[in-house]
């Protein structure tokens, strides 16, 4: 049966809707519009877990394209919300606390435990756990290449390189694997392989390949190499 809509009120959108709107928007690198829809979402929805976890990761992604000062500021705002998600995790879903974890460690930079619960989620039999497991690999690399741990560097970075070469079998349409595929595979040194990781990146999202997020990936794998 359906219901009618009070007079002079708007339909209330599905979250599955909301959803929808937000990842096409994300596989386009649209943060700015990805970011309005979640508000959008959150607005007509006070309280909700979901709108809000979205709109912080989001909020979290939209801040790396700002200025320092008002990146500093958004970043802090998403792990305000994060954590104070984490903290309502009781009686929800495998699924949404997986979610929120992935998103609450990838801002708060431990990306040892983004790793790790990657590995928790593939021996569920979640694939989608590949996602974080190459993630949380290649910045931790990146994180001890910039500490001179040169070995353990690399020893991370194929790790990342594995977990991105089964996830991208199962899903290989999503422009950000590649991105951080990228970063991975040039700290292994093989820079002609992750410019083409990266140019790939900008055909599926429809940016240049010298959108901003693909040449912070060339800048942090140039201050990684050794001087010449």
């Amino acid at each position: 049966m359906r219901t009618r809509t009070p007079k002079g009120r708007r339909p209330r959108k599905a979250p599955s809707e909301f959803q929808e709107r937000i990842r096409l928007r994300i596989q386009k690198a649209d943060y700015a519009g990805a970011l309005a829809i979640a508000n959008d979402w959150r607005r007509r929805s006070p309280g909700s877990f979901d709108a809000e976890e979205r709109y912080a990761a989001i909020l979290g992604d939209y801040a790396e394209f700002c200025t320092p000062a008002k990146k500093a500021k958004l970043k802090r705002e998403c792990i305000h919300i994060l954590r104070g998600l984490m903290r309502r995790l009781r009686g929800r879903d495998q699924s949404s606390i997986t979610h929120l974890k992935n998103e609450y460690y990838w801002q708060t930079q431990n990306h040892r435990a983004q790793y790790q619960l990657g590995i928790d989620r593939v021996r569920r039999g979640d694939k989608r756990g590949y996602y974080s497991q190459g993630v949380g690999a290649a910045w931790h690399a990146k994180v001890l290449a910039e500490h001179g741990h040169s070995s353990r560097a690399r020893s991370w970075a194929r790790r990342s390189e594995a977990a991105w070469k089964r996830y991208l079998d199962f899903r290989g349409d999503y422009y950000n694997a590649y991105t951080h595929l990228a970063l991975a595979i040039g700290i292994l040194g093989r820079a002609s392989e992750a410019e083409r990781s990266l140019q790939r990146a900008a055909r599926l999202s429809g940016r240049p390949t010298s959108f901003r997020e693909f040449e912070e990936i060339r800048e942090l794998l140039r201050s990684l190499s050794p001087p010449t």
